[in-house]
């Protein structure tokens, strides 16, 4: 394994600049180590961060950022033996985000790819799977937007959102996606999320992710209560929600998941009473 310098400098289009705000710069350039064990996958890991970093950074700053690849985008790889370190302002600038990771017995939840999309659209596009959504049916903007919102996530400090892919272990096979987003001004309650493509269903699959993230929300981020909002018609998601040990705390007439319309309910967990126990699937 040999260590990189990947560099990379990126410049927003004229028309963006106008949304400039918080001192962001959108024309600048930064570097992160990498390790690999050649310069092609060095490269590959390296494009990988740069990307994640740039649509973080326009996220963060409440600038759309509707097209990676629009952006003027630059980018060198040396060798550890050839980076000159003797000047300080020449050090890499940025630190690259520790991926979340999750094993359950059956499945392995992942930071989502740009190389995820096809998977993605499938089901973000099927009506069936997104009849109870706030969002969709997607359009193939709308899930590049959704990906590349979910990188940036990776790179926010401090990092409240966690979009991460739902993967089968045996198969690798991407059947979905589950989040957990802190909530501003509660800062130790997050909303669970989940949505599974429809191949995918009725494999406990979803049962299994939810909890495996409301265990992270609980034990690694230090949270205090997990919720979820569900639309009252979705009998197989408030099924999922109670096997997660949620209560059902509201009735919100006329305010639901399902884009307007409707009604819904909003279920709760507390760290207070999963006790100590050891997560079961």
């Amino acid at each position: 394994m040999d260590r990189f310098l990947f560099r990379f400098g990126y410049e927003a289009p004229d028309e963006w600049r106008n949304n400039e705000r918080d001192g962001t710069d959108f024309e600048s350039s930064a570097a992160v180590w990498v390790s690999a064990t050649s310069a092609k996958e060095a490269e590959e890991i390296g494009c990988g961060y740069a990307e994640r970093f740039v649509a973080g950074l326009f996220h963060q700053a409440g600038v759309t950022f509707p097209g990676w690849l629009q952006a003027g985008y630059a980018h060198w790889l040396e060798p550890e033996a050839e980076v000159d370190t003797s000047a300080g302002g020449d050090l890499p600038r940025i630190r690259p985000a520790v991926p979340v990771s999750i094993e359950t017995p059956r499945l392995r939840l992942r930071e989502l790819r740009s190389s995820d999309f096809n998977s993605v659209h499938d089901y973000a596009n099927d009506p069936q799977v997104i009849r109870f959504m706030p969002w969709g049916p997607n359009t193939e903007a709308d899930t590049i937007d959704f990906l590349r919102l979910a990188a940036g996530h990776a790179f926010a400090d401090p990092r409240v959102g966690y979009e991460l892919a739902i993967t089968v272990r045996d198969t690798s096979e991407l059947v979905g996606a589950v989040g957990l987003h802190k909530t501003p001004e509660v800062p130790h309650d997050a909303m669970l999320g989940y949505c599974l493509a429809r191949p995918a269903w009725g494999n406990g699959y979803a049962t299994e992710a939810g909890r495996a993230m409301v265990d992270f929300g609980f034990s690694t981020l230090g949270l205090e209560s997990v919720w979820a909002g569900c639309d009252v018609e979705n009998t197989a998601s408030i099924r999922v929600l109670e096997k997660l040990g949620m209560s059902r705390e509201s009735f919100h007439e006329g305010k639901t998941e399902r884009r307007g319309e409707g009604d819904s309910y909003m279920y709760r967990v507390r760290a207070s009473e999963r006790g100590g126990a050891e997560p079961s699937y």
